[in-house]
């Protein structure tokens, strides 16, 4: 006796959800993990195949083998994109997790826009002045993009 199991796929994978760590922003220099979650749509339940991903930068496809400096992607279900020492070029850049599950051609999207904001690193410049054994001392703080005003 021979027994056939169909899959019957009744749409494409749910929306997929990016978790961004840090969850409390993202500054210049941090590590960024994004992790993307999809559930798969495909019945009988008991036989729903895995849900794989692909990440997306500007448009531009993430090679889990050959990804752009500082882009890793991990996870067997190539899931979680970590993004190393983030910088000014990453702000405003989209990124997009797209869901599909195996053997299916319809999958799901999901984007997000990072917002990296500056490190601020202070730095102090005390200038003094000797009047009759009295020293007064002004300090002044300042960015590191403001030190040339000083020069």
């Amino acid at each position: 006796m021979l027994i056939f199991y169909c899959l019957l796929f009744l749409g494409p994978p749910s929306q997929p959800q990016i978790f961004i760590n840090p969850t409390d922003g993202v500054t210049e220099g941090d590590v960024v993990t994004m992790t993307c979650t999809s559930q798969p749509q495909s019945i009988p339940e008991d036989y729903r195949l895995d849900v794989k991903y692909t990440w997306r930068r500007a448009d531009v496809p993430i090679e889990p083998n050959n990804p752009p400096p500082r882009h890793t992607v991990t996870g067997e279900d190539r899931g979680t994109l970590r993004i190393d020492v983030t910088d000014r070029e990453d702000n405003g850049v989209e990124y997009q997790c797209v869901a599909q599950e195996e053997t299916s051609s319809l999958e799901s999207d999901a984007t997000v826009t990072m917002d990296v904001k500056c490190k601020q690193e202070f730095s102090t410049l005390i200038t003094c002045n000797a009047v009759r054994q009295i020293t007064a001392c002004e300090v002044i703080c300042f960015t590191l993009t403001d030190w040339n005003k000083f020069l």
